[in-house]
């Protein structure tokens, strides 16, 4: 069985074992809004910079989400 974490984020499917509709407490998108939002094309610009995190090994996003999730990090204290 493959898992795909799609219909939980749409709100389809309820049963969310790994907690990931947490997603929206990181995002400014809205859970409702979100099957419009993955059905939009994709952005080259900000496509080319999804790359260059990747290939980087840094997390994409503006500097509150970062900020956030370095906030929620295990590793935080580790880190520093």
């Amino acid at each position: 069985m493959q898992y795909s974490s799609a219909k939980i984020h749409c709100g389809i499917n309820k049963d969310d074992p790994l907690g990931t509709s947490q997603l929206f407490n990181y995002i400014e998108q809205e859970q409702k809004d979100w099957k419009e939002f993955i059905e939009l094309p994709d952005d080259p610009d900000e496509m080319k910079g999804i790359r260059e995190k990747i290939r980087t090994g840094r997390p994409f996003g503006t500097d509150d989400l970062i900020e956030r999730l370095e906030v929620k990090s295990p590793l935080r204290d580790f880190l520093s």
